[in-house]
């Protein structure tokens, strides 16, 4: 018996341990996120790597963390991942990826006002899909933002989390945990959720999903404003895309903590996305030749900042592979592009072979 009692004991505080890990990472991420707010940048992507998260410490300006979030997106493969393994695994989101792949393209050939307004009401028809789903709401009950956002008290997803992990703590057997520590547990793990929960659930309340009836705003990615027209101040560019579409990464991420059957890391294979991936790779690479009809028009209206524009976007390793075919023509360079897929188990295979081949045809 009392073998057992000094079992349990050290089960427990192993379990105890384990939380108060993670709660340090959360706890980091916490604190990179309040540093960011200085950026009006967000810590919304729980996914980043210990790199990119280092990246982001470091930066002491606002366009470096632009470039950090920028180039995380920009590995179309793992936004690739994160769509067809991540956004489709989440029954929340899955109705609504065929738009989010709409608002990639869009990003891609950087029509941001298109792509932004697509993925806003993606994220309020996710938020209303889990309502209505999880918590038998309708549709006439969640008329405005504020209905919304009740997803964030305690009683809608922390609860479901308290939940979920009470039912992983009850399987624990042999030997099975007390129920006095359980609820210590329990305690522990509600500071740890709701640590990474306060992160969106400010963004949203006091930035994406602000009512603008309730007071001024002074950032312009603002849902009211946007949908409203209550502003024509320029809100369409990269950078806000990011946020918004890192600000559905997150809710990803919130609702996995949430459900036992689903699981953190993107779980799909290279072969199940490579068709995507390849689409994306294409569409990037053909804007390069719209953007400058584009911008001849968009010159014209106050505010457009052509030079950034136009300005060349963040690379990947497609792109540093091609870098030496910008006197190809458009047709030559998707081709190759093919070959690249084609030949993807030889990452050392050079362009020029790949060239050679492609004339041969």
């Amino acid at each position: 018996m009392n073998t057992e009692k000094a079992i349990r004991k050290e089960k427990f505080q192993k379990a105890k341990k384990e939380i108060k890990e993670r709660q340090k990472e959360a706890d980091e991420a916490l604190n990179l996120n309040n540093y960011l707010k200085s950026f009006n940048w967000m810590f919304i992507s729980p996914l980043l790597t210990k790199k990119e998260v280092k990246k982001l410490k470091e930066c002491t300006d606002k366009e470096a963390v632009f470039k950090v979030c920028a180039t995380v997106f920009y590995d179309l493969r793992a936004t690739t991942h994160l769509i067809d393994g991540g956004f489709k695994e989440c029954s929340h989101i899955k109705p609504f990826c065929q738009l989010i792949d709409q608002a990639v393209f869009m990003c891609l050939q950087k029509d941001y006002a298109g792509a932004i307004n697509v993925l806003i009401p993606v994220i309020e028809g996710v938020m209303r899909h889990y309502l209505i789903n999880e918590r038998g709401k309708t549709n006439e009950k969640i008329m405005k933002a504020e209905d919304l956002l009740k997803i964030f008290e305690d009683h809608y997803l922390v609860k479901d989390y308290k939940k979920k992990q009470k039912q992983y703590y009850k399987k624990q057997k042999n030997p099975s945990f007390t129920d006095g520590q359980i609820d210590e547990l329990l305690k522990l793990e509600i500071v740890y959720f709701k640590c990474w929960l306060e992160m969106i659930k400010e963004y949203f309340k006091n930035n994406l999903f602000m009512d603008t009836r309730d007071g001024s705003v002074d950032d312009k990615l603002n849902r009211h404003s946007i949908l409203h027209s209550f502003n024509v101040e320029v809100y369409y560019n990269l950078e806000n895309f990011l946020k918004v579409f890192n600000a559905l990464s997150f809710l990803r991420f919130v609702f996995t903590l949430t459900d036992s059957t689903q699981h953190i890391s993107v779980n799909t294979s290279n072969e199940d996305i490579i068709y995507k991936w390849q689409a994306f790779e294409k569409v990037r690479e053909i804007s390069r030749y719209t953007d400058e009809i584009k911008a001849s028009v968009y010159s014209k209206y106050q505010g457009f900042d052509e030079d950034k524009f136009k300005k060349k976007l963040y690379a990947n390793r497609i792109e540093y592979r091609m870098k030496h075919l910008k006197t190809q023509s458009l047709d030559t360079r998707l081709k190759i592009i093919e070959l690249i897929f084609e030949d993807m188990q030889r990452d050392d295979i050079s362009i020029s072979i790949l060239l050679t081949k492609l004339l041969k045809k």
